[in-house]
């Protein structure tokens, strides 16, 4: 999951990032990520958790010494979000972002707009010369270093850096392994001095280098006309690659971990598998079709409710000797979360909680507040439970 799945999830949400601007501004932009991204982590967080529980049945080698009750309670104690960090991680990534994002884009930073730097002058830092090593290394407006304050300088910035298919196979890679290695690092030494690795800013998912991936996801699409390799030998080659090194990161984890290879490694390979999939994937489907659409639709309920069908349905079907082996499982709990996803695209208003555009018409999430309304009562009852939980 880690080495390609997640990742291509970072790399194609800040691709949807740039198409998603040319049709909303930036405070749409912004409103639109709550309801999508916050609003199904605070449900997540406050509804979903009570499968997770379901767990305390199943059959297991030694008795527990608590009650259900307590159990239940450990898992309301704290903010728990599970499979939804990603969204969590996109929403921190997409408001942060933002600002950069419509500064580059041509929607949005024409000729006749003014746009404003992050430092609040009316023009970019990089145009007073000379230059100076502080400038160019913290300028709020440029691309790995190359200045760019204008849509058509952050492309030629991107071409600069990823311009020919050496360069745009691997050099992100590079960048990307090299944070995922400080990640290792950082975790080690966390593990020396007796700290939890959340020390460093470095929890179980890293932090910084998916961003990286989700702002060169938004880079790589507004200079995919100048970058884009059409070559199908470049594109296998990629892919083929990137696979095997995605399988030895995770046959070889432990090795590669002391000898702190395996963030490059990774790093590498997760970026050779995206390019070669996404290219080749670009080859074969050439034409919109309607069942795209209707997985495409499937896809955030999927992956919000697949750990807690996996979790409810594994603790029962345990005690049954049948059951329990691993095909049944796989094909009951694929069947269960692809139908369960699917009634939820039809559920109308209740999609809404899921991170799905409300029917027209809907009272979700409404025009009060702009509509912040829903993400407010979410937020608290999330916090009601995280206090009645540590009280009681």
């Amino acid at each position: 999951m880690d080495t390609w799945n997640m990742p291509m999830f970072f790399y194609l949400s800040g691709q949807n990032a740039y198409s998603a601007l040319f049709r909303r501004s930036e405070t749409q932009f912004r409103d639109e990520r709550v309801h999508r991204l916050l609003v199904p982590t605070l449900f997540l967080s406050l509804v979903t958790q009570f499968p997770l529980t379901l767990w305390f049945f199943a059959p297991r080698d030694e008795t527990l010494e608590r009650s259900y009750w307590d159990y239940t309670q450990d898992f309301y104690r704290t903010f728990n979000v599970h499979q939804a960090w990603f969204l969590l991680y996109l929403f921190i990534f997409a408001q942060v972002s933002t600002h950069w994002f419509r500064v580059f884009h041509p929607a949005h930073n024409t000729a006749d707009t003014t746009t404003l730097s992050y430092c609040g002058s009316t023009s970019c830092c990089w145009s007073r010369k000379p230059f100076n090593c502080l400038t160019k290394s913290f300028c709020c407006l440029n691309f790995v270093c190359k200045p760019a304050s204008t849509p058509d300088q952050l492309v030629a910035a991107v071409k600069w850096f990823l311009g020919g298919p050496i360069r745009l196979a691997l050099l992100p890679g590079l960048l990307i392994g090299l944070l995922l290695t400080l990640d290792n690092v950082c975790v080690q030494l966390a593990s020396k001095l007796g700290l939890p690795k959340e020390a460093f800013l470095m929890a179980s998912f890293p932090f910084f280098p998916y961003m990286v991936i989700f702002v060169l996801g938004y880079a790589t699409r507004a200079a995919d006309k100048q970058i884009r390799q059409h070559s199908k030998l470049w594109s296998w080659t990629c892919f083929i690659v990137g696979t095997v090194l995605c399988i030895v990161v995770g046959l070889l984890e432990s090795i590669l971990v002391r000898s702190n290879t395996k963030g490059l490694a990774q790093g590498i390979g997760l970026w050779l598998f995206l390019m070669g999939s996404i290219a080749l994937a670009r080859k074969k489907f050439t034409q919109p079709r309607g069942w795209h659409t209707t997985f495409r639709t499937m896809a955030m309920p999927f992956y919000l409710i697949h750990q807690q069908v996996i979790v409810g349905i594994a603790s029962g079907a345990l005690w049954v000797p049948y059951l329990r082996s691993f095909p049944m499982m796989l094909v009951i709990t694929t069947f269960l979360t692809i139908t369960i996803s699917y009634l939820i695209t039809k559920s109308g208003f209740l999609r809404y909680f899921f991170g799905l555009p409300s029917p027209r018409g809907s009272w979700l999430p409404g025009k009060q507040l702009r509509g912040f309304v829903p993400v407010l009562v979410l937020s608290g009852l999330v916090g009601l439970h995280l206090c009645l939980a540590n009280l009681l």
